[in-house]
């Protein structure tokens, strides 16, 4: 059975009137689905991608698929992780054309332009920073962001070339 993940804030965010103060949103969705008791029910919640939860929400009521209400628990602990992943991936690459220029020059040279091994390297982390960033955009459910910083992207690649530095 597919089992959908509504994740669900501990805390109203900044930019809302009762900023910091506890949602209590598990607490309330229990009470609404009659689980528990004690808060006020809750039998809905806001989401900007409508569509994309209706769609889920018709599965689950029909008995096809299962929710898990899960609590938001901040970036700090995925923020960490992303992280360390990015500079594990950075220090693989290093490795790696440590060794090949090192015992494969000619298979170095075929993938790595002369001059350009520090450029690459600095660019995976960037590229690797970059994506993690994105994805935090997306994962607040910050789409318009998301969509305007991937379009301004592909603008500056594809648009507005810069000429090569002679």
């Amino acid at each position: 059975m597919k089992t959908y993940v509504l994740i669900l804030s501990q805390v109203f965010p900044a930019d809302h009137p009762r900023a910091g103060e506890p949602t209590n949103f598990e607490e309330k969705v229990l009470c609404g689905l009659g689980k528990s008791s004690g808060f006020e029910p809750k039998i809905h919640t806001m989401r900007s991608n409508y569509q994309y939860w209706r769609d889920r929400f018709v599965l689950i009521n029909k008995g096809d698929a299962c929710l898990s209400i899960r609590k938001w628990s901040g970036l700090s602990s995925f923020n960490s992780f992303s992280y360390a992943w990015i500079f594990l991936m950075l220090a693989i690459i290093v490795l790696t054309f440590s060794v090949l220029s090192s015992f494969a020059p000619a298979v170095y040279e075929a993938f790595v332009p002369q001059g350009y091994g520090v450029h690459i390297i600095l660019m995976v982390l960037l590229y690797g920073l970059h994506n993690f960033n994105m994805n935090v955009l997306l994962g607040k459910e910050r789409v318009g962001a998301q969509n305007v910083l991937f379009i301004r992207e592909i603008h500056e690649i594809l648009v507005e070339p810069h000429s090569p530095v002679a």
